[in-house]
């Protein structure tokens, strides 16, 4: 994974001993990165860098971070760049030190600046610092595979790959954010740029901000999904292309200089994904999958093995037994860092110990696919009720009140009254990931000093948000519900959920 450190003093005032705060980031995510550690500093002692790194591309010392070129230019990154092969050959000619897709990161911002992200095919969270601009840039990939937390009190950015990190110093105090746990009470998830904690902000998807001596002076948005009309004009034109897409999508994540394996729930995507693996001549891979003793209705071990036979792979199985969990349940309140209610959180971390165990450092998986793909059955119900929803935002307010109070009246909690209140308030029908306590289920709980508090509040302003988006293409285009329905999964689920 590696994970990156930086505590920026823009304030210039005086603060006690930063490289040993520094080397306590660093040690707070020494599991991040087992395989070195690093600090560096500028000259005048304000912008202190801290990284931990698992070594994935050149595994020699040449990889080693904090990256320093001769400019004193400065990055700690954490991912991997695809593409850095191609993008080395468009960057003016200089001695290369290493064979690392850091270095060549490195030297794209110096060339090209933030205009050079869009020529990034990779996963990344970054810090970079510009001398000449005196300027710290930090940066998320487009889809948030990364994870970036920030935090600026008295004059302090200080920044990390989790928040545990930003917790060791001594003046981030641990405080809930209501108005996130608030959100959290509905979607089970916490949306960027909100945590749990009060003061402290990741950095969403696709952006960067910028920081000088006068603290942040800039957020910006580099990428978002687009919407064209396909080339292709028959269904297996399209076909083919989505195969040439997905082959060399795979390709690219199998250049490593570590051994390479999968997940493999006997799926279609994590299956699909070991069949290019297999087609594009990989051998022996490894493949790793996960069953539950005596919970036939939750393995899929049966079919994991049919795509481990069919292709062959060195595959691994791990039957997770009642006690397995009773053990792991309450070490996972510190493998997170916030709370997050995801049952699949459980057998990742069961599957992701199995690999580690078996030799194979990084692994494939098929996460996203049914958010791009609408594949998940409780969406196809969302997509048939949609018509009848938008026929009901039509009739008179008076109407719509009426009759939402007339269902709520017999049970404020009901799905149906929930949907009648979102086409009254004219909220979007589906709202992605909102499996939790609908907004009229939360005040039966909440004290009445908190729901005071949060009086203001609404859930809906974290789907309203990603909307505001989604509409701007949807004027261009002939844009559709389920295309609403994908949109918010790529630009809610898969970062803040599956991807966390």
């Amino acid at each position: 994974m590696c994970g990156i450190n930086g505590i920026y003093n823009f304030s210039g005032q005086h603060v006690t001993d930063i490289p040993a705060l520094i080397q306590g980031m660093n040690s707070s995510i020494v599991h991040r990165g087992p395989d070195d550690s690093g600090e560096w500093n500028t000259e005048d002692r304000k912008l202190f860098l801290g990284h931990r790194r698992l070594s994935i591309i050149d595994l020699s010392a040449g990889g080693h971070q904090p990256m320093i070129d001769t400019k004193s230019n400065a990055i700690v990154f954490n991912g991997e760049i695809y593409n850095y092969k191609e993008l080395k050959k468009t960057l003016p000619d200089i001695s290369y030190k290493s064979e690392s897709d850091t270095e060549v990161l490195l030297h794209l911002l110096n060339t090209k600046g933030m205009n050079g992200l869009t020529e990034l095919n990779g996963m990344y969270a970054f810090a970079w610092w510009q001398q000449n601009e005196q300027k710290l840039y930090l940066v998320r990939d487009r889809l948030g595979k990364k994870p970036l937390y920030y935090t600026v009190q008295n004059g302090i950015l200080a920044f990390s790959s989790e928040i545990r990190a930003l917790l060791t110093l001594p003046w981030v105090v641990a405080q809930p954010d209501d108005e996130a746990l608030y959100h959290f009470l509905t979607f089970n998830q916490v949306a960027a740029p909100k945590t749990l904690f009060h003061n402290i902000y990741k950095l969403a998807p696709a952006s960067y901000l910028v920081a000088d001596k006068n603290g942040i002076v800039e957020k910006s948005v580099f990428w978002d999904i687009e919407y064209t009309e396909p080339a292709e004009k028959t269904e297996a034109d399209i076909c083919a292309r989505l195969h040439k897409e997905l082959s060399e999508a795979v390709a690219r994540r199998m250049v490593a200089d570590v051994p390479v394996g999968a997940f493999l729930s006997g799926g279609v995507d994590s299956s699909a994904i070991v069949a290019y693996m297999n087609q594009l001549g990989f051998n022996k891979i490894k493949t790793y999958s996960i069953g539950f003793s005596n919970q036939p209705d939750y393995t899929e071990l049966k079919y994991a093995e049919n795509i481990a036979k069919k292709y062959q792979t060195e595959h691994f199985e791990k039957i997770v037994e009642p006690n397995d969990l009773k053990e792991l349940l309450p070490e996972m309140a510190t493998v997170f860092d916030e709370p997050l209610a995801d049952a699949t959180a459980i057998p990742i971390w069961f599957i992701s110990k199995l690999a580690r165990e078996n030799g194979t450092i990084v692994v494939q998986t098929g996460d996203g696919s049914d958010e791009l793909f609408c594949g998940y059955r409780n969406w196809l119900r969302y997509a048939k009720l949609y018509p009848w929803f938008h026929l009901y935002q039509k009739f008179p307010g008076w109407i719509k009140q009426g009759i939402s109070q007339i269902a709520g009246a017999k049970d404020a909690s009901s799905a149906a009254s929930e949907i009648m209140q979102r086409a009254v308030r004219n909220e979007e029908f589906f709202w992605g990931g909102a499996k939790a306590f609908k907004e009229s289920t939360k005040h039966n709980f909440l004290t009445k000093e908190w729901q005071k508090k949060m009086q203001d509040v609404h859930s809906y302003s974290v789907i309203s948000n990603v909307k505001e988006a989604f509409d701007k293409h949807k004027s261009l285009h002939h844009l559709n519900d389920i295309d609403w329905m994908c949109y918010l999964g790529v630009k809610q689920q898969v970062p803040e959920r599956y991807l966390h």
